[in-house]
């Protein structure tokens, strides 16, 4: 007996949402408010931003995931966390602090 076409395709639909790729956490931080200006994509946490010429830059951030932001290099506080798209990063205190980010 074979199975139904709809429990193939809904089995395969179920393994490419389940990869790890695509669940793994990503955020764009911007310059700018309302996701303007220039942008850094991260998938990996950055203890400095600096790195990336994004220290004391970031206005607005999209998120896939949970992310923490960090006022101060490694991680140190004070910090927010962001589980969705963020158009005024002034809104959780944290306007051009960013110094840190990481998946959270």
């Amino acid at each position: 007996m074979t199975r139904p076409a709809w429990i193939v395709a809904a089995l395969a639909a179920l393994t490419l949402t389940a990869s790890p790729a695509a669940a793994r956490p990503w955020i764009t931080l911007y310059s700018a408010p309302n996701y303007g200006g220039s942008s850094v994509n991260l998938d990996r946490p950055v203890r400095n931003l600096d790195r990336y010429g994004f220290n004391d830059r970031a206005q607005s951030a999209r998120v896939h995931g949970r992310w923490l932001l960090c006022a101060a290099n490694d991680f140190q506080a004070p910090c927010a966390t962001l589980n969705h798209d963020t158009p005024r990063l002034k809104d959780y205190d944290m306007n051009r602090r960013a110094n840190s980010v990481r998946p959270n």
